[in-house]
């Protein structure tokens, strides 16, 4: 089934998207952390107590996007399971299955995102902190492009299934 194949490269592109999100907020959380440590040494209680939310934000950005990278896995996983010798419905359960896995990767890329704002926003209110800035719109950017192709395979396995649903309905037996 080459269109179950497409899916699969689809589903697998994002779950790499999403792996490369979770390393950019890895560098970004490692980067506020450094930022936090050092300021800790030089006594800037009040920089740290509005920056250290940031560093926590981040990790769970991190924890995000490796969730949304095992769905993508899981989904990819499911669609590379269909034969030929499978008949419509168990095909179609296998995709809806796979467009279900992937809108929990693209649920979890949303929580991401909102990690992020906060990230953002506790960085801004830190003072100006232009690498922190610079790494936390980074990780932004990585979370959106993540999404967008979350969004992309999460259409591609909805259209499959619906195919197979409406040839199911046409051939009776299946």
């Amino acid at each position: 089934m080459d269109r179950a194949q497409q899916v699969k490269t689809v589903a697998e592109g994002a779950g790499a998207h999403c792996l490369e999100c979770r390393r950019v907020a890895q560098q970004a959380q490692e980067l506020v952390q450094g930022l936090v440590d050092e300021m800790a040494a030089s006594g800037w209680q009040g920089v740290i107590t509005t920056l250290r939310p940031a560093a926590e934000a981040l990790e769970y950005v991190g924890k995000h996007a490796d969730e949304a990278a095992r769905s993508c896995e899981s989904a990819a996983t499911l669609v590379g399971a269909i034969t030929e010798q499978m008949n419509t419905t168990d095909v179609q359960k296998h995709f809806a299955e796979a467009g279900n896995e992937l809108r929990h990767a693209s649920g979890e890329l949303h929580e991401g995102l909102l990690r992020a704002e906060q990230a953002l926003a506790a960085c801004r209110d830190a003072g100006d902190l232009e690498s922190a800035l610079h790494a936390v719109g980074n990780t932004q950017q990585a979370l959106e492009t993540a999404r967008e192709s979350v969004d992309a395979a999460v259409s591609s396995a909805e259209d499959e299934a619906q195919k197979a649903e409406t040839l199911g309905a046409a051939k009776p037996g299946n």
